[in-house]
């Protein structure tokens, strides 16, 4: 009785005392009972099935560790150092066997479809939702299609506008199955040609954005072609990818296709996501900021169009978060360091306005936020530089001429095209527009005449050399050209929306349309002339001898300049087609091109993309939607030429009904998910409803 009554603690006489632990278990203190302290679970948790764990009180001292769990501990520290004795071994074998910066990364696939950056024109099945504005191509598109559908003088369903003619909802496509093409991801990328490449980068979009100090980058990649042990920070490396990226994508190589190019370049910048990708939305460096704008102007010439502007939006935080837009921000650098921030921001502000313009959005960066002075020539800064000082102020002086243009088409966005916002209660009154464009015309004139005489303008009637001493002063001067033509067709575009909008939706009320039809016929004409000089400009450049595209700028804008002025062309054949018998323009006027002239000029610019790239899928499709539009119009005048009178108006003949409707079917054929709705049974039902005789 007294043994059953004893403490569990009692000494025993038969029995040693209980060892002495240091800590119990949580849970067998909870419970208050007898633990152990058997690791890693005690025996009352075994025999229980309990959790078992322990937690060190912040008021013990002296803790005694069990032998067998410091051996556990150093057995765990010695696997993981051999591990990693056995990582480093192999990343430094590697380094010394292939370029670092041809790491290996996990595939990625960012297509988006056959939705082009450019703001230009879908070509695909439209899934995901995307506004494109006022100031777009498909914006323009969406007042074009009403027109032709009304002077085919058939009722073709679908005909009708997508949405608010200043803008709607329109669908990017759905990513396709991911690619299983990984060219070139292992492929070893030997020293000369990545040097190869960074020497096409700095002779060409380096010279047209100078925003990267060559210098500084080109002592860089060679401090770490000596020494590949060196730790290499991966916001330069991914930066060093873009630029191989842009390098091969802007290629005038002419015996590499435009499919080579992009499974090449693709290569390069998938290896820059994934370096980048912990970076990209810290921006903690200006390499970072760097990178993300070379990103975005990259993906322009891709068919990524949400990423485009999204990647663009990271820049534009990333420049905000390091103070590239404030002037005290920089006072402690030094003067190269407070230049090349200055030129990053003012990189990411006219790729802001040009994605406001191609794309119909708002733009990310403000007029009144856009504070710094120009860029000042790079030996003003840096007065070590000796080589190609004459490129490299040629170059800065290109760049401030971009700056002052475009701020000039921020206006025009603003004024013209309500910001590209969506959300004006009325359309202007036609003199109001007129008024507008005339001032910002007063702008464009300034801006010309304000050009140093070695930027003075190319014109079509020039053929440089492209591979003389001037080739870099002679490429400034024909992009300079072709953004300059580009945005007065912008200025004016609004009086050929109204215009075409008289000829799409005549039961509107007429009073507007008559005074547009009176005071527009100059506005009209002033398009004409200045897209036929961008197509004759870059159909004599890819027409001439030797590599012709060094004059060009990227491809991508070449091809939107050019589908740009063809569709102006193709509107004001609408408009005269309409007004053929009471609109001014085809009266013989001499400043007016006539209707041959346009179409010669239109069937140029078709011409002239099938040379712009070989094998170049986004360039094919532009064509053919420009060829179905001409087949169109060729339909049209067809039919109209041969029309029949009868009581007292015009009917057309079967064949011509048949051949307009036809051709309208081909052309909205060729606008799959742009919502036309136009079919070739549709067409064949139009010409069976109507009274042939």
């Amino acid at each position: 009785m007294a043994d059953a009554d004893a403490s569990p603690s009692a000494p025993d006489a038969g029995s040693n005392k209980r060892r002495r632990i240091a800590l119990a278990c949580s849970t067998c203190r909870t419970r208050k009972s007898k633990c152990d302290g058997a690791r890693p679970r005690c025996s009352a948790c075994v025999a229980l099935d309990f959790d078992c764990s322990y937690v060190q009180s912040s008021s013990s001292a002296n803790v005694i560790v069990g032998k067998e769990y410091l051996t556990s501990l150093e057995s765990r520290v010695a696997r993981v150092e051999e591990r990693l004795n056995h990582f480093e071994s192999d990343k430094l074998q590697q380094s010394r066997s292939s370029s670092p910066v041809l790491s290996q990364p996990p595939a990625v696939d960012e297509e988006e479809g056959h939705t082009d950056a450019i703001g230009a024109l879908h070509f695909a099945e439209e899934e995901d939702f995307a506004y494109l504005g006022p100031s777009s191509n498909i914006a323009f598109s969406r007042h074009l299609r009403p027109a032709l559908a009304r002077i085919s003088r058939a009722a073709v369903p679908g005909a009708t506008p997508d949405g608010p003619a200043g803008g709607s909802l329109l669908r990017s496509s759905r990513p396709p199955s991911p690619s299983s093409d990984h060219h070139g991801l292992t492929k070893k990328s030997p020293e000369a040609d990545e040097s190869r490449l960074i020497d096409d980068f700095f002779s060409n979009t380096g010279l047209i954005f100078p925003f990267i100090h060559e210098r500084t980058f080109r002592s860089r990649y060679h401090d770490m072609r000596q020494d590949q042990t060196k730790p290499v920070q991966k916001s330069w490396l991914a930066l060093l990818n873009m630029v191989l990226a842009f390098a091969v994508s802007a290629s005038t190589r002419t015996d590499f296709s435009a499919i080579d190019r992009q499974r090449e370049s693709d290569a390069f910048y998938r290896r820059a996501l994934h370096l980048s990708r912990g970076q990209m939305m810290r921006c903690s460096s200006l390499e970072t900021v760097q990178l993300l704008l070379l990103m975005s102007q990259y993906l322009q010439g891709t068919q990524k169009s949400l990423q485009t502007f999204i990647v663009h939006g990271l820049a534009v935080k990333g420049a905000f978060q390091l103070g590239l837009h404030s002037k005290e921000a920089s006072l402690h650098l030094s003067p190269t360091e407070r230049e090349f921030r200055k030129r990053t921001w003012y990189g990411i502000v006219t790729v802001d306005r040009t994605m406001s313009m191609t794309f119909g959005r708002p733009a990310s960066v403000p007029d009144d936020y856009v504070r710094l002075d120009l860029p000042v020539l790079e030996r003003m800064v840096d007065p070590t530089l000796t080589e190609n000082t004459m490129v490299k102020d040629m170059s800065v002086s290109f760049f401030n001429a971009t700056i002052t243009l475009y701020n000039i088409m921020y206006t025009t966005v603003k004024t013209c095209y309500g910001g590209n916002l969506g959300c004006s209660d009325a359309s202007p009154h036609t003199l109001d527009v007129v008024t507008r464009i005339y001032g910002l015309e007063k702008q464009l004139q300034e801006w010309k005449a304000s050009l140093p005489p070695a930027l003075s303008l190319r014109t079509s009637a020039e053929t440089p050399n492209p591979s003389d001493s001037e080739a870099a002063l002679n490429r400034a001067r024909t992009i300079l050209a072709l953004r300059y033509l580009n945005l007065r067709i912008l200025v004016n575009r609004p009086i050929i929306v109204d215009l075409l909008d008289a000829v799409g939706r005549p039961e509107d009320p007429q009073s507007q349309h008559a005074l547009v039809r009176q005071v527009g016929t100059n506005n009209l004409a002033t398009c004409i002339a200045l897209a036929i000089e961008i197509i004759a400009i870059v159909s004599t450049t890819v027409r001439s001898s030797g590599p012709h595209k060094r004059l060009l700028g990227a491809w991508w804008f070449t091809l939107y300049y050019t589908f740009n002025a063809a569709l102006v062309l193709c509107a004001a054949l609408v408009i005269r087609l309409d007004y053929r018998d009471g609109f001014a323009g085809d009266n013989g006027m001499p400043a007016s091109p006539s209707s041959s002239e346009m179409r010669a000029s239109f069937d140029a610019a078709i011409e002239a993309l099938a040379l712009l790239d070989r094998r170049n899928k986004t360039v094919d499709r532009c064509a053919q939607h420009l060829r179905g539009l001409g087949a169109a119009l060729d339909g049209f005048v067809a039919s109209r030429d041969r029309d029949v009178v009868q009581n007292g108006g015009p009917v057309m003949n079967a064949v011509d009904v048949t051949t307009g409707a036809l051709m309208m079917a081909r052309w909205g054929q060729g606008q799959a998910g742009s919502g036309s709705g136009f079919s070739a049974k549709a067409a064949m039902t139009t010409v069976r409803n109507l009274q042939v005789k």
